[in-house]
C-alpha cells in the first residue's frame, strides 16, 4: 500500500485560523483511481457554488453507496476518489457525523429514527444539481446514460452489495430483517431526482 501523503491549508486572512493537516487516502485495497496532475486542493465546505457542493455529496452516495453500511473502508474509497478526480476534500462527517435524525420510511406510519447517514443520503439523492453521468460511469464501470440508469445501478448496488445492517437495526421488529431492508430501499431509491443530470 502506498505511503500516506499530507496537505496542510495556508492560513486565508488574519482571523481565518489554518487548518489541521489532513490525511489523503489512495483508494484502499484497489488501483480503481489513478491520481491525476489536480493542482490545488479546496474543501467541500469552502465551495461557493452550493449546486457543485450537492452534486459532489450526490455523486458520492450514487457512486459509493457502501458508505451507508458505516464502514471506513467505504469513506476511504469514495473520499479517494473525490480527492483524485474532483480536487475536492470532503470530510468523513459526510457520511457518518449527525447522530440520528427521523426519517419517512415507506411502509411505516410514523418517522423512523436511524443513524443520520440515511437522513443526510436522502436529501443529497433528493437534489436536482448537476450529477455527471461520465463520473459515475467510470465509478461503476459501465455506462451510465441517464438519472434513471443511475437510480437502478444504486438499486442493484444496495441489493447485492451493501450490508444495511446498522440501518436495518433501527427498524421496527416488526418489519423483519428482509422486509427492512426492502423498505430502506425503496426509500432510498424513490427519493432520487432524476433530473439534472448532464453528460
Amino acid at each position: 500500500m502506498a505511503a500516506k501523503r499530507t496537505v496542510t491549508r495556508r492560513t486565508v486572512g488574519p482571523d481565518r485560523p489554518e487548518r489541521p493537516t489532513i490525511p489523503i487516502w489512495p483508494s484502499i485495497g484497489t488501483r480503481r483511481f489513478v491520481p491525476l496532475d489536480i493542482g490545488g486542493l479546496r474543501y467541500l465546505s469552502d465551495l461557493k457554488d452550493r449546486s457543485e457542493s450537492f452534486a459532489v455529496q450526490k455523486t458520492l452516495f450514487l457512486g459509493f453507496p457502501e458508505v451507508l453500511s458505516g464502514g471506513h473502508a467505504a469513506h476511504h474509497t469514495a473520499i479517494g476518489w473525490c480527492i483524485s478526480r474532483k480536487a475536492i476534500i470532503v470530510n468523513r462527517d459526510v457520511f457518518s457525523a449527525g447522530g440520528q435524525a427521523f426519517v419517512d420510511i415507506h411502509g411505516s406510519a410514523v418517522p423512523i429514527r436511524l443513524p443520520g447517514v440515511m437522513k443526510k443520503a436522502i436529501d443529497s439523492l433528493g437534489r436536482r444539481c448537476p450529477v455527471s453521468l461520465e463520473d459515475l460511469s467510470e465509478i461503476h464501470g459501465v455506462s451510465v446514460a441517464s438519472g434513471s440508469d443511475a437510480a437502478a445501478l444504486f438499486r442493484l448496488k444496495l441489493e447485492r452489495d451493501v450490508d444495511l445492517g446498522a440501518l436495518i437495526t433501527y427498524m421496527p421488529a416488526t418489519n423483519g430483517g428482509r422486509r427492512a431492508r426492502s423498505l430502506i430501499i425503496d426509500t432510498l431509491v424513490d427519493n432520487i431526482d432524476t433530473s439534472g443530470f448532464v453528460d
